[in-house]
């Protein structure tokens, strides 16, 4: 009794015109392309708007203790407490 291997549907080594066609399916549609630069934009625009948001908090945030040390010290130079 001998025993037969199961057959694979497809071959392990895929060579020939068969190579090609596999390597040029698995690059995707030019429409999953789109999409996926689609996506990589909308990503960058989301860096880049908390990137300016950030940086606008914190130039805001400078700005406010610059104007309350100004205010404090003009007090101070009048004689007055902060």
């Amino acid at each position: 009794m001998s025993r037969r291997l199961p057959e694979r549907s497809k071959p392990l080594l895929i060579t020939g015109p068969e190579r090609s066609r596999l390597r040029f399916h698995t690059r995707g549609s030019a429409a999953e392309r789109g999409l996926t630069s689609v996506e990589y934009a909308l990503m960058a625009a989301i860096v880049v708007l908390l990137l300016v948001g950030g940086t606008y908090y914190l130039f805001q945030s400078i700005q406010d203790r610059f104007d309350r040390n100004e205010s404090c010290a003009s007090v101070a130079y009048r004689g007055g407490g902060c």
